[in-house]
């Protein structure tokens, strides 16, 4: 009765798959959406990371309070920067559209929430 043993390396190697290949087991396409629940306007939004944010990807609009916005980001965990019109800024890093493809811009900042 070798057959149990002969399937545990099979079994082993599929749990030590690599984490980041999450997203791309189910199709992810890296969509998030932007919600402005903030009271001011936000007038630029970045992906990327510090030093690296590239270009305002709401240019050349806006974010208006209560309104939203559809990004394809692409899957993996990103750092992402908005400026409000008040020229305070605010941050979060480490959010994967695929496992948090909803992010919140509040007064204070920004959530992610799947």
């Amino acid at each position: 009765m070798r057959a149990p043993t002969l399937l545990l390396p099979f079994l082993l190697a599929a749990c030590a798959a690599p984490v980041a290949d999450r997203g791309a087991g189910r199709g992810c396409d890296g969509v998030l959406v932007v919600r402005n629940a903030a009271p001011v306007e936000v007038e630029q939004f970045f992906a990327g990371g510090p030093g690296q944010w590239g270009q305002d990807l709401l240019a050349p609009g806006t974010l208006a309070p209560g309104a939203q916005r559809i990004f394809r980001i692409g899957p993996g965990p990103r750092a992402f920067r908005v400026v409000y019109a008040t020229g305070r800024a605010g941050e979060v890093a480490g959010v994967d559209p695929c496992e948090t493809p909803n992010l919140t811009v509040n007064a204070n900042g920004m959530a992610a929430t799947p």
